[in-house]
Formats: C-alpha cells, sequence, structure tokens
C-alpha cells in the first residue's frame, strides 16, 4: 500500500476524505496498513464504500481474497440479513462496521482465523456474564477519539518575532487563536487592546517589565505551556469516553481472556485525568469570571443600601432635621457645595462608601483585593458609581480572569499531555472489545456453534434454527445434509440433489432458507445457528425463491436463461429452488425440473436443493439422481393449526395437504360443498 490512490475504490474525491480523517495521508497509510479503520470507519464516507475499501485493505494485508459468493440478489439479501442480525449487538458504529469484514472467502485459512476471534468473543461473553449489559451501556458513551478542537479563542492573540515559527503557527492554529506577527517595536503598542498576548519572545527582545499586565511571556512555543486551551479541549472533547472506559474497565476486572489483545488504561490514571479536569471548574479559577459577571449587579444593590444607611445615620446623628440636611445636599450638589456640609455629616457619607465599597468586594468573593474596589462611589447625596473607577474595575476582573483561566489551563494540560496517547488507544481498545462483544453476544444468544470444513461438496447440519425465526424466538431446529458428509443422517447416502416434498406451510421454504444461512454464513467465518455443522466452501450460491403475487409472462423465459448461464459455468456452487414449477405450466414444470437434475447430475462440484409439489411426477426421474425427502403432516390440532414435523424424513417423499386444508375449511365452516370435496378425497 504506497498511496492512498493505489487501494481499490479509492479515488480523488475519497482520497481527500480519508486523508481528512486521519490528518495526513502519511498517518492514513500508517494507521490503514495497521488495520487501524478507527477515524476511518468515523469519516463522512458511505458506510457501504468504507466497508469495500476496508476489506481490500484487510484482504490485502492478510493474503486472502473475498469472494463474490452470490449467483443473484436473494442469496446477497440472506447474507445482509445474518449481518444485521449480529450489528444489532453492536453499540458503536465502529463494530457494526467493522462486523462486515466477516464477507465470505474461499481460504480455509482466513475461515479458521476467524474461527479464533468468534471462540475469543464467545470467551469473553461467557466470562462478562451480566456484566456485557453494563458494559454496553457504557458503549454508548464511546466516541471517536477527539484530536481537533472546535471553536476559536476570542480577543486573544499570540505574538511572535520569528516569521518562520510565525508562518508555522499561523498554518497550524489561526483557525483556533489570532497569530501576530511583530516586525518592529511599535507593533507592541497594537498588541495592547487584546485580554492576552501569548508573546514568544525573540531578537527585538521589548524588556519584559516594560510589557503591560496582558502581557504572558515565553521564550519558546510549546503547545501545552502556549496554546493549553488546545489540549483541555481535546481532553474535554473525550471526557464521555474517559468516564465510559473507566466504568469498562472496572466491569472487566482485570478479566484475561486468551487471545484477547485489549488493554485499557488503569482506573487510578482516568480517575486523575477527571480530578485534573474538574480543577478548572475550582471556586479558585471561577472567582474572577464569575465577579465579572455579577459586577454591576452586586454594584447597584450596595448603592441601594449605602443610600439607604446614609439617610437613616444623618437623621439621627445631626442636629438638623436629617431629611432637610439631605434635601440640601441634593440640591447643592451640583454646584459644589458638599464642601461646607459639616464634617460628622461627611463622615458619615465617607464611612459608608467606603463600607459599601468592601462589601461589593466581600460579596464577589475578592475580599483581598477590596483595595482595587476603592472609589467606586463618588461622595455625595445620593452616593453615585464612578463611572470610570467601574471600568476600571471591570476591565481588571476581566485581566485577572483570563489570565488564571490560562494558568489553570496550563497547569492542567501539563497534567494531562503524558495521558493523551494512552486515552486514544483506550478509545481504540473499547470500540474493538465492542466488535468481540458483538460477535460473541450473537454466539450465545443463539446458541450459535463453529462448523467443521469438508473438502468434498456438502453441507450437512443438526438441530439448525431458521435465523428469523431464531429472532423472533419461534424457531424450531432442523437437521439436512446434502452432499458426502462425515456427519451421518438417517436416509442419507452422499446424494448432492435432494428434492423437499410435503405439506403446505410445513416449512419447506424455511428450510432450504436455513440451507442458505448455515452455508452464507459457515463461508463468512461467521458462528452458524445450529448444533453441529459441515460445510464445503464454495464458489457461488443461488437462491431462486418462489414467486410472490402474479407471475411475469416473461419470468419463466428469464429463470431459463439465468439457469443456462449458470449451467455452463464449472463454479462449485449451492443451487436452492423453491417452486419453481410456479412460472409454468404444472406438465411443462415436471420436464422442465427432471431436465435440471439430468444435468446437473454429473456434475461433481454442485450441490442442488429443490422445494416442489411435484415429487411423485419426479420419482422416475430421480432414480440414482436425486433424493426425495418429505416433511409430513400428521393432522389438525385442536386450534385446526396443521400438525407437522418440521424435520424432513430424508429419502421418503411426502404428499402435499390439500386433504388437510379441506378438512380445516370443513370443520370450522361447516359448509356442504367442503363436506362434500372431503368424502371425495377420502374415497381417492
Amino acid at each position: 500500500m504506497g498511496i492512498l490512490k493505489n487501494i481499490k475504490g479509492v479515488g480523488e474525491s475519497l482520497e481527500k476524505e480519508i486523508i481528512n480523517a486521519y490528518g495526513s495521508e502519511e498517518r492514513a497509510l500508517k494507521e490503514l496498513k495497521s488495520l487501524n479503520f478507527t477515524e476511518f470507519f468515523y469519516s463522512d464516507i458511505k458506510a457501504s464504500r468504507m466497508q469495500e475499501i476496508a476489506r481490500e485493505i484487510y484482504s490485502e494485508a492478510l493474503n486472502f481474497d473475498y469472494v463474490d459468493l452470490f449467483g443473484n440478489s436473494k442469496a446477497r439479501e440472506i447474507y445482509s440479513a445474518i449481518l444485521n442480525a449480529i450489528k444489532e449487538e453492536a453499540v458503536t458504529p465502529y463494530a457494526k462496521i467493522k462486523v462486515g469484514l466477516f464477507a465470505p472467502v474461499r481460504h480455509r485459512e482466513e475461515i479458521e482465523r476467524r474461527h479464533v476471534t468468534v471462540r475469543v468473543a464467545m470467551s469473553l461473553v461467557s466470562a462478562l456474564g451480566d456484566r456485557v449489559t453494563e458494559i454496553k451501556e457504557a458503549l454508548g458513551m464511546i466516541k471517536p477519539f477527539q484530536k481537533k478542537s472546535e471553536g476559536r479563542i476570542a480577543s486573544q492573540v499570540i505574538a511572535v518575532e520569528d516569521k518562520e515559527l510565525y508562518n508555522q503557527l499561523r498554518d497550524k492554529y489561526s483557525s483556533f487563536i489570532e497569530i501576530f506577527l511583530i516586525e518592529r517595536p511599535e507593533d507592541f503598542e497594537y498588541l495592547r487592546n487584546y485580554e492576552l498576548v501569548r508573546y514568544i519572545q525573540g531578537d527585538i527582545g521589548v524588556t519584559v517589565n516594560l510589557l503591560s499586565g496582558n502581557f504572558l511571556t515565553f521564550y519558546e512555543f510549546n503547545e501545552s505551556e502556549v496554546l493549553p486551551e488546545i489540549v483541555i479541549k481535546g481532553i474535554i472533547e473525550n471526557l464521555d469516553s474517559i468516564k465510559a472506559i473507566k466504568k469498562i474497565a472496572e466491569l472487566m476486572g482485570g478479566l484475561n481472556i486468551k487471545g484477547l489483545d485489549i488493554e485499557l488504561m488503569k482506573s487510578e490514571a482516568m480517575e486523575k485525568i477527571i480530578s485534573i479536569l474538574e480543577s478548572l471548574d475550582s471556586t479558585q479559577v471561577r472567582v474572577f469570571s464569575e465577579a465579572r459577571d455579577r459586577l454591576n449587579q452586586e454594584v447597584d444593590e450596595r448603592l441601594r443600601l449605602a443610600n439607604r444607611e446614609i439617610e437613616e445615620r444623618v437623621e439621627g446623628a445631626v442636629a438638623l432635621k436629617g431629611r432637610e440636611v439631605l434635601k440640601l445636599l441634593s440640591g447643592f450638589q451640583a454646584g459644589g457645595a458638599y464642601e461646607v456640609i459639616p464634617e460628622k455629616v461627611k463622615e458619615i457619607i465617607k464611612d459608608v462608601a467606603e463600607k459599601y465599597e468592601v462589601e461589593v468586594a466581600s460579596s464577589l468573593r475578592l475580599e483581598k483585593e477590596r483595595i482595587m474596589f476603592s472609589g467606586l462611589f463618588s461622595y455625595g447625596y445620593p452616593l453615585e458609581i464612578s463611572e470610570e473607577k467601574l471600568q476600571e474595575v471591570s476591565a481588571w476582573l476581566e485581566a485577572e480572569a483570563t489570565r488564571r483561566e490560562f494558568r489553570a489551563a496550563r497547569d492542567a494540560a501539563s497534567g494531562i499531555e503524558s495521558y493523551m496517547q494512552g486515552v486514544e488507544r483506550s478509545v481504540n481498545a473499547v470500540l474493538e472489545l465492542d466488535f468481540y462483544l458483538a460477535i460473541g453476544s450473537f454466539a450465545l444468544k443463539y446458541k450459535a456453534t463453529l462448523p467443521q470444513v469438508s473438502e468434498s461438496p456438502a453441507l450437512t447440519f443438526i438441530d439448525a434454527m431458521h435465523l428469523g425465526l431464531a429472532l423472533e424466538g419461534k424457531a424450531e431446529p432442523v437437521s439436512y445434509s446434502v452432499g458426502a458428509s462425515s456427519i451421518k443422517l438417517e436416509g442419507s447416502e452422499g446424494e448432492r440433489i435432494a428434492i423437499i416434498t410435503g405439506a403446505n406451510s410445513g416449512g419447506k421454504t424455511t428450510l432450504l432458507e436455513t440451507i442458505a444461512q448455515i452455508q452464507i454464513a459457515a463461508q463468512s467465518g461467521l458462528p452458524v445457528l445450529a448444533e453441529k455443522v459441515e460445510f464445503s466452501i464454495l464458489e457461488k450460491v443461488y437462491y431462486f425463491a418462489k414467486p410472490q403475487g402474479t407471475v411475469s409472462a416473461g419470468a419463466f423465459e428469464t429463470l431459463l436463461r439465468f439457469f443456462s448461464d449458470m449451467a455452463e459455468k464449472s463454479e462449485k456452487s449451492l443451487i436452492l429452488a423453491d417452486e419453481l414449477e410456479s412460472v409454468t405450466e404444472p406438465g411443462a414444470a415436471a420436464i422442465v425440473l427432471s431436465a435440471f437434475i439430468e444435468w446437473f447430475a454429473p456434475r461433481k462440484d454442485i450441490l442442488l436443493v429443490m422445494v416442489t409439489h411435484l415429487g411423485e411426477e419426479l420419482m422416475e426421474v430421480v432414480k440414482g439422481k436425486a433424493r426425495i425427502d418429505g416433511i409430513e403432516a400428521s393432522g389438525l390440532d385442536e386450534n385446526l393449526n396443521l400438525i407437522v414435523s418440521r424435520n424432513p424424513v430424508l429419502g421418503k417423499p411426502a404428499k402435499s395437504t390439500p386433504e388437510l386444508i379441506v378438512e380445516k375449511l370443513s370443520r370450522k365452516e361447516d359448509k356442504p360443498f367442503y363436506e362434500f370435496l372431503l368424502k371425495k378425497f377420502r374415497a381417492s
């Protein structure tokens, strides 16, 4: 894998999306070559395309080929249904897509490698027991590791003197914070309007103590020192995942499953990260930002209380009627008459003003910085707010809040940075864990097993369940065999062609679909829903479903053309056909089916199973070439449902059930015609 465009299916636009997912082509190639698909599976690329490309990379890395096993769309639909059932057990998009790597192959070594994965998955789920549910709940909080931080730092700037460094920082960080190049001493004046300047000192060499309070000086660029917000935002964006990983690690409890290569960060390390992040929200850090936000509200409230207290104290302390003095003051204030007011009144006003300036500081939890609030109220009556002082305090709070938040972020970043790679590895590990849990949960929930591989064309299973019915909890186990197998079933002599006959609604189509499900799942390296299975590795699976609704005039011709093309191919195949007679007249159908049997009988590489109601018509044709099996209906139960043994009797034809259907109608509706027809059946 040299360049991305060399991967089959990757064009120019897709290449750009992959590079965007990984950050660079170099990293994309490295990660994909290592089969690390995390960023890829969480990209904006269509899921089916991702799966296709991941299969290409996966097969090249492990030196095997996928096989296009599906001879027609129905066979492909059956595979999709199997895959979707396993995906339902997965929580994360990563696991849902990765399950798709288990597609049909023709290499036995690859199937056996997948069996190892399935065994590990089953051991894992079995060992975890009830904890699986809690782990899956935690997995719902997992997101792929976030390397990019969204958002922008406003009213702040990084100022540098080195042009090369300026270009590097601008290319990398300009979307996050403004980057400014200092080319002459006069440029510093421009920077005084920023809330915070992160100044990386160079040759111009302005003396640090000559810079204003909004400057923080550095002598070189280090991301966690100069831009700690990048590290902090990155880890905060992964905080839910960190908490989930901590929960999963605790639930795993040091579990050691042979073959499971999943290593999570220790709980203590994740606890440390969470503790550091919580320190960013401490009272000490928040006090100035909260004071900045509440300043005007607190000043207004203290001004109201101060004026009321002046009124009360003057009323009680001055010989003149206090209200008259205050009225006088109020009238002359503009003309400077305040100076002629008795000292006693002045003392009260000054004392109250200073008291409530301190109270403003206290209400903002800044008692130690109360000197900064001195002069906030202008002496006189009523007291007024000094707008100039208020702006000064507001600017000071803003600057101090910014500086403290920066320092807290810097301290936190230095404590967290060393954990970042561990967090990323742990996120990737739990995503992989979800993949194992999905396969293991599916296998154990439905009592699935791993099949054996047969060298000769064969498919035999014992107590298999139809996937769709198993999902609904309605499946009945069935056993069946076609081809020469080491698993022996009564009635089977290793015939490669079998015909299934029997009761309507007896499960013939269900059995045919089960055969397809078992073969496709087995050849995908997946667990199969059966007690025991032996299968052979094929090149094609064809499934011809029973037509639904009105059959079109060209259906028979289309079927013949398809079979004609298929008959000329020398592929090792499994052909499944459901009531092909429904596309033509009964007389012609028997001829066509017998022709199919005779044509494929000499082919040692073909397995053929057909469902039909024409068993009797084919009895003579199939002798020595095929086996006729039957699904028997023995009567009706108390609810007038067919009593059917879903397990076919191998080598014994079974009749359809028109007589039982007539009996059902007769007993249900008690009409003379049904009774008359039933007598005819019984007399025949």
